[in-house]
């Protein structure tokens, strides 16, 4: 009875043995689909091109001007002036937690299916994705008053870590 066991086991050894193999290319595809994703994203230039900013936010709030943008940040506010990137914070006790989160200004909506350089608008127009998994993505879209820019949170999935990375960022339309 025990050797039967033991052909039993190595009938199925190669089975688990190429499960497990798949399921690791697999892994090791989406890690590498998003580095690849990310490098797009760094690279682009004119439509498309990013501007990560370093600072903790939560979520655009208004455009000011077209060359101005106001986030919300953890503590209160941070105005980018995008013609010499600087970030001027403003500590603003109203919107820190536990208090909501204003709601952005309102204003247009980016297209279904239209390509920004490395970017790619939703069906629902609610995010950006640079790759098909969804794993580089900006959320929480503000388009500027001439639709050059758009203002969003820059998230970075690492499915295998089972976490996210998020920075304030800009990204350039036209």
């Amino acid at each position: 009875m025990g050797a039967r066991k033991r052909r039993l086991a190595t009938r199925r050894s190669p089975s688990l043995l190429l499960a497990s193999t798949l399921a690791s290319l697999a892994l090791g595809a989406c890690a590498s689909g998003t580095r690849e994703a990310e490098e797009r994203v760094e690279n682009a230039r004119d439509i498309g091109e990013t501007r990560l900013f370093d600072f903790a936010a939560r979520s655009p709030l208004e455009w000011i001007g077209n060359d101005a943008i106001v986030f919300v940040s953890i503590d209160g506010t941070a105005t980018i002036d995008l013609a010499t990137g600087a970030v001027a914070k403003k500590a603003d006790p109203s919107v820190v937690p536990p208090n909501p989160i204003p709601q952005p200004a309102p204003g247009k909506k980016l297209s279904p299916g239209v390509q920004y350089g490395p970017w790619k608008v939703t069906g629902d127009s609610r995010f950006l994705i640079a790759d098909e998994s969804g794993d580089v993505r900006c959320g929480a879209l503000l388009l500027s008053p001439d639709g050059s820019y758009v203002a969003r949170n820059y998230i970075v999935t690492d499915r295998m870590a089972e976490s996210s990375r998020g920075q304030p960022a800009v990204i350039r339309l036209r």
